[in-house]
C-alpha cells in the first residue's frame, strides 16, 4: 500500500516537473494557438513606433521637447539662480513652472530677450532686489536640483505644458493688486500662475 502511494506521489511530481519545463519552453518561443493572432502581434511589435517624448507620463505636465534654446553659458547660472530663489523649496514641478515663466518672458517683447537680463530685470523677481544675492553661488541639494533643472530646460527643451502663455505668478499667501487684471492658469506648489487677460 505504501509503495503504491509513494509511486503515485512520485508520478505526480514528475508530471508537475514536466509541465513546468514545457510551459517555460513555450513561453520562450511565445507560442500562440491562433496563427493569425500571432502574426498580428508580431507585426505590432516589429512596427511599433517609439513613444514621443512629449507624451505625458504619470500625468506629469513636464515634457521633453529636445529643442535647446539659444543661450550663453551664464544663462544656465541665471536660470538656476531664479529657480533656486523663487522655488528652491518647491516640488520639482514648481521649479519647472518658474523656469517656464522665465522663458516666456524672454519670448515676450515687453521683457529683455535673454535669460540673465530677464532674471535681473529690476523689481520683477524679488530676490534680485538684494544685489548681494545676484552673483553668489549657493550650495546644497536645493541648489544642485535647481542647476539640474536649468540645464534640462535649456539644453534638452524641458517645458511645463499648460503654462506656455504665463508670465506672472505669486505665492499663495499674498494677494497683489496686479493679479486682479490677470486670468489664473493654475497653482503649482505654493505659486499661483497668471496670464494677462485679453480685452
Amino acid at each position: 500500500m505504501r509503495s503504491t502511494i509513494l509511486g503515485l506521489v512520485l508520478y505526480s511530481l514528475v508530471g508537475v516537473l514536466l509541465w513546468t519545463v514545457t510551459a517555460n519552453e513555450e513561453s520562450k518561443d511565445f507560442v500562440v494557438v491562433d496563427n493569425d493572432i500571432g502574426e498580428k502581434l508580431e507585426e505590432v511589435v516589429v512596427h511599433a513606433e517609439p513613444v514621443p517624448s512629449t507624451i505625458q507620463r504619470n500625468n506629469s505636465p513636464i515634457v521633453r521637447t529636445d529643442t535647446p534654446i539659444e543661450h550663453v553659458d551664464i544663462d544656465v547660472f541665471c536660470l538656476a539662480k531664479n529657480i533656486f530663489h523663487e522655488a528652491g523649496i518647491e516640488p520639482e514641478e514648481g521649479k519647472y513652472a518658474v523656469a517656464q515663466v522665465t522663458l516666456n518672458r524672454v519670448d515676450n517683447p515687453k521683457y529683455p530677450n535673454n535669460i540673465c537680463e530677464v532674471v535681473m530685470d529690476p523689481y520683477q523677481f524679488s530676490w534680485t532686489n538684494d544685489r548681494s544675492k545676484r552673483w553668489t553661488h549657493p550650495k546644497g541639494p536645493n541648489w544642485e536640483e535647481s542647476k539640474r533643472i536649468a540645464e534640462k530646460v535649456i539644453h534638452q527643451g524641458y517645458r511645463y505644458q499648460g503654462l506656455e502663455n504665463v508670465s506672472y505668478y505669486h505665492a499663495d499667501y499674498v494677494q497683489p493688486k496686479w493679479a486682479l487684471a490677470m486670468d489664473v492658469r493654475g497653482q503649482v506648489g505654493r505659486h499661483i500662475f497668471y496670464e494677462r487677460r485679453a480685452y
